[in-house]
């Protein structure tokens, strides 16, 4: 997985902030899998609640205190809110990080699939398959950070291509590669940030309906 564009990295740079966003939407992408991944076969361990959980467990009694005092009943819910905004900042350094130093950023990823399938099997109630779901997040954000990725890079790399008939042509028909390869990128980020929106929803669905049945 690490070697996925070792072959092709290119000599220009992408923009910071297009890198970043390629961060975002490959952890939405590989979040979102990951819960659908425990809303079929492991409701228990969805990376979130996993890590929320763990993180929660681990925090000491003046904090837990002070946000009960904050927030009240919601006090878990605001910190998992504060996990998910720091997730995607980190996302975002991630994504910045493997397009000027791969393959950092998608080890990044890879990082925090580990640390989810350790908290997640170390937990009272796991089971044989109670790794999976952190394994699909951290595996499926790092694959999805490099093809966007890539993608970029080649937007970036037409863009700084000079054809040698450029010079006779309008400045409209000269950049038409470069918006056509930014528009292919967003289209592809775009899409998968939705698609991690619809499968974290389908998980969270299907694992409310699991802890009603039971």
């Amino acid at each position: 997985m690490l070697a996925l564009v070792t072959r092709d990295t290119p000599k220009t740079s992408p923009s910071p902030l297009a890198a970043a966003f390629a961060g975002v939407a490959a952890v939405a992408l590989g979040a979102g899998l990951g819960e659908l991944a425990a809303g079929l076969i492991a409701p228990a361990s969805s990376p979130f609640a996993v890590v929320g959980g763990a993180l929660i467990d681990a925090a000491p009694a003046w904090a837990k205190d002070t946000a009960i005092a904050l927030f009240g009943t919601n006090d878990k819910a605001a910190l998992l809110t504060g996990i998910a905004i720091a997730l995607l900042a980190l996302a975002a350094v991630a994504g910045w990080l493997e397009a000027r130093r791969p393959p950092w950023g998608r080890i990044v990823f890879l990082a925090f699939g580990v640390i989810g399938v350790v908290v997640s099997m170390t937990r009272a109630n796991a089971s044989l398959i109670s790794w999976l779901p952190s394994a699909v997040a951290g595996g499926a954000s790092a694959v999805a950070l490099v093809l966007l990725l890539r993608i970029l890079r080649r937007a970036s790399a037409s863009s700084h291509a000079v054809s040698p008939l450029s010079a006779d042509r309008p400045v409209s028909q000269g950049n038409a590669p470069r918006d056509a390869g930014r528009r292919t990128f967003f289209v592809w980020a775009g899409a998968a940030t939705a698609a991690g929106v619809l499968a974290a929803v389908a998980g969270s669905a299907l694992r409310m309906t699991s802890q009603a049945v039971a």
